[in-house]
């Protein structure tokens, strides 16, 4: 069956990391894909980390399908990325064909006709930036192959995770609109702020600040922001109210 605009057919997997920047922003990855791929099946894998603060209250309440792991290894997340992956597919939380995204990315607007075209052919896919994952068959014996890979590797390599991907699975397609940085003029699916969406600087947030900027959205926008920011302000607007009903 093919996939449709609004994620019919579709898995989509947050992977996500236990801690309070992580928390938020994972939430605000499902609501978005609610909004905007409201036909997609959504779960979250989360690196487990040991405290004694209560996080993901959200996840539970709302339903999701939520899986807490082992931390493969906290220095490097992408390797927390490919566990989740193994998870998801082991624990059956997802099928295929599903995407694979990071909590600090949200669904901005509907799949597109190009990126249609590529997902319902392609077997693995990904964005220009190798953030976003596209698997399209029963992977999960090769997934556990890369994690093989990368524990015999230079873990020093920030692109490890792509680059052990591609001698599993082979070379990716290349889909120009599913996956840019916010900031980019180019609009795409998922809106990416790793580094900044407007005056938010997500550096800040991992520094010791514990609330979501969701209140605080209309401080944050700028004169020249893109219309992909706007949209992620848009929707931190919509959630806030659902994100603290949701995380008491």
């Amino acid at each position: 069956m093919s996939i449709t605009s609004t994620g019919k057919n579709l898995s989509i997997l947050i992977c996500s990391d236990y801690k309070f920047v992580f928390n938020w922003m994972s939430f605000a990855a499902w609501y978005s894909i609610k909004r905007n791929l409201p036909h997609s099946e959504i779960a979250v894998t989360c690196a487990r980390d040991f405290s004694n603060v209560q996080l993901y209250n959200w996840a539970y309440r709302s339903g999701v399908k939520f899986f807490l792991h082992k931390n493969v290894n906290k220095q490097l997340p992408y390797l927390n990325k490919i566990y989740g992956v193994y998870i998801a597919l082991k624990e059956e939380l997802i099928k295929p064909p599903f995407l694979v995204i990071d909590a600090d990315m949200m669904a901005v607007r509907n799949l597109s006709n190009y990126c249609l075209d590529i997902l319902n052919k392609s077997v693995f896919a990904t964005n220009k930036n190798g953030t976003v994952w596209y698997f399209n068959n029963n992977c999960l014996e090769k997934i556990v192959d890369t994690i093989n890979k990368i524990s015999e590797s230079d873990l020093s390599n920030n692109n490890l995770d792509l680059i052990n991907l591609n001698e599993v699975f082979g070379k990716p397609d290349i889909i120009d609109d599913l996956g840019n940085e916010a900031h980019e003029s180019d609009m795409a699916t998922f809106a990416h702020y790793k580094k900044r969406c407007g005056n938010f600087f997500r550096n800040e947030y991992e520094k010791g600040l514990v609330h979501p900027p969701f209140r605080e959205q209309s401080a944050l926008r700028t004169v020249d922001m893109t219309v992909t920011e706007k949209k992620v302000f848009d929707l931190w607007l919509q959630m806030w109210t659902t994100f603290e009903v949701l995380s008491k």
